[in-house]
């Protein structure tokens, strides 16, 4: 054999997915002695075939790789097709090798320097790559090469358009709104062809990169997943309800489909955790559905307590922090004792617990006594010991503390303006950002961070909150589960709970009058003080406060601020995705 043929032999012996080391070894022992002769073409087709050959080769023939055949093809990026470094970006990162990152620097220059000769899938292999071997492109270099790609669509798969939008999410980078939108227009126009694999994954980079998405769109993607669940494996799924809860948005039909229980209970420890943490943002307190997913999460905790080594790998304290999280969100208070046992497996490895983890479990206890589940305060000694539970509290203390340090936004500045105007006599003023205070009404317990909050000369405890668009989800305009749980929580503490809305607002505060008449009916409705405020016309508002109107004016916007509010009288969650796989298909 020739230069020409030893390369084309082992894509060849890869592509039968042939296990014999011999043929390999033969093959690759020869192919060094021509490696200054060889093409880039040739380079590419043997790094290729070694990297999807099965793993116990591309083990074999790592050195080979990484010291020899890729540095050569470096060497000669000069005269190397698009194709060509597309294949060897690929091969490498499928087969889960590092590379340098002057080495990927230097792919990549070159792939974007044949750009006008590339295929979309190249295109798309290349992006993903990157993202995979955990390298970066510039913003110039990811433009030049989304827009060579979205030049193309019309040629493209639905699963190179879906790993081209899980590639730029997973570089923790984003495309334009116009970008996103022919991307997802070319994508949703070719979902008969879709795999669920990709329709999973162009939601979850959607989520991920945090990105508007028509209602609509989301709703066809949804019904096209949903249609094609039997085919679906238990990671897309819990991936598609993550997805769903990062982007507020309640995926009835899916929720609501047949199989999806027993999809998400094959799941592991990850997907599970990931399942309940998005019904828990959601606000889905579907008991059935959350007993199983707590029920299978203590299987697999049996699991790891009797062989910690085999499941150390896909179990951990994020994991479990997660399902308690959600269930306590919910107050699924018959599932209090399973709750606290989970909480408790965190003790055994808390080496492994994060600051967000500990954030959890300081909340989920106290969540469990401000609705009286039974056998929490029985519980709480044996669960942490003082100093971990320190800990908890310390992380917790410190988020709040950020929170402080952070600008109110318009929305909250104003609503605070207009609170002050109404014809209240107030025992303890109005503040923004108060902490809660317990069920004794008067020592704060730290759990809810309140927008605006003070207590009338009746002693009534008043919390209103400037509930932006976080607090709400599509389509059904419901609340999300860490709104639902604030409510909860303030009604235990004795707090009279005055919610403002932002569309609401956004409406009323384009005439003042309205505006005053409208937060007055707010008050009103929840009861804080009848008589008052109902006996005194909005017209005598600015006699109770004359200096407030001017300032009212000044914090107003013209419209609710853009950035979206926090959930800050909520507890917090996030959990980490597994990356779904992708298999991009490449050809020497």
């Amino acid at each position: 054999m020739t230069v020409y043929n030893l390369p084309a032999a082992i894509w060849k012996l890869s592509k039968l997915k042939c296990r014999g080391p011999e043929p390999y070894a033969a093959c690759v022992q020869k192919l060094m002695l021509f490696c200054e002769d060889a093409q880039a073409r040739n380079l590419s087709n043997a790094v290729y075939g070694l990297c999807t050959a099965p793993a116990t080769i591309t083990w074999q023939h790592q050195a080979a790789l990484q010291q020899q055949l890729v540095p050569a093809f470096v060497a000669k990026l000069s005269t190397a097709i698009a194709q060509s470094v597309s294949n060897v970006l690929y091969g490498m990162a499928d087969s889960g090798q590092r590379l340098p990152e002057e080495v990927v620097r230097q792919l990549v220059a070159a792939f974007v320097g044949q750009l006008q000769h590339a295929k979309t899938q190249a295109v798309s292999n290349t992006l993903w790559a990157v993202a995979k071997i955990a390298g970066a492109v510039t913003s110039g270099q990811l433009q030049q090469l989304l827009g060579a790609f979205i030049t193309m669509l019309q040629h493209a798969t639905p699963q190179a358009v879906s790993n081209t939008l899980l590639a730029v999410a997973t570089m923790e980078q984003r495309v334009s709104a116009g970008q996103l939108q022919q991307l997802l227009g070319a994508f949703i126009s070719k979902l008969l062809q879709a795999a669920p694999q990709a329709v999973s994954n162009t939601l979850w980079a959607v989520a991920t990169m945090e990105q508007k998405v028509p209602a609509g769109q989301l709703q066809q993607l949804l019904g096209a997943f949903v249609g094609m669940l039997q085919q679906a494996k238990p990671q897309e799924a819990s991936n598609t309800l993550l997805a769903c809860a990062k982007l507020r948005y309640f995926p009835q039909q899916l929720l609501a489909a047949p199989g999806l229980t027993a999809l998400l209970l094959a799941d592991t420890t990850q997907g599970l955790a990931n399942a309940a943490w998005a019904c828990g943002q959601l606000g889905h307190r579907d008991e059935q559905l959350m007993g199983a997913l707590l029920a299978k999460t203590q299987q697999w905790l049996g699991r790891f307590e009797v062989a910690r080594s085999r499941y150390s790998s896909s179990f951990n304290s994020q994991n479990l922090c997660n399902v308690c999280w959600a269930v306590a969100v919910l107050d699924l208070q018959q599932h209090a004792q399973q709750v606290l046992q989970l909480a408790q497996a965190c003790s055994s490895m808390w080496s492994s617990t994060g600051e967000e983890d500990q954030r959890q479990l300081w909340q989920v206890i106290p969540c469990c006594w401000t609705f009286s589940w039974q056998g929490a305060r029985a519980c709480r000694a044996g669960l942490l010991t003082e100093e971990r539970l320190q800990q908890c509290k310390t992380s917790r203390q410190q988020q709040i503390q950020q929170t402080l340090e952070e600008q109110h936004t318009k929305f909250q500045r104003a609503v605070f303006a207009a609170v002050q105007l109404l014809p209240i006599t107030w025992q303890q003023q109005p503040q923004m950002e108060q902490l809660s205070v317990g069920r004794d009404g008067v020592t704060p317990d730290g759990a809810l961070l309140l927008d605006i909050a003070g207590r009338t000369a009746a002693g009534v405890l008043v919390a209103v909150e400037a509930d932006g668009p976080t607090h709400f989800r599509q389509p059904d305009g419901g609340l999300m589960g860490l709104t639902m749980y604030r409510n909860r929580a303030l009604a235990v503490r004795g707090y009279r709970l005055v919610s403002v809305p932002y569309q609401a607002w956004n409406k009323a505060q384009r005439d003042e009058q309205r505006e005053q008449q409208y937060l007055t009916r707010l008050f009103l409705e929840a009861g804080v003080v009848s008589g008052e405020l109902a006996a005194q016309p909005a017209t005598t508002q600015a006699q109770h406060a004359p200096g407030l109107k001017q300032q009212q004016q000044q914090a107003a916007p013209s419209g609710v601020s853009a950035r979206a509010l926090p959930p800050r009288a909520a507890l917090p969650g996030t959990p980490q995705l597994m990356r779904p796989p992708m298999q991009p298909q490449a050809s020497p």
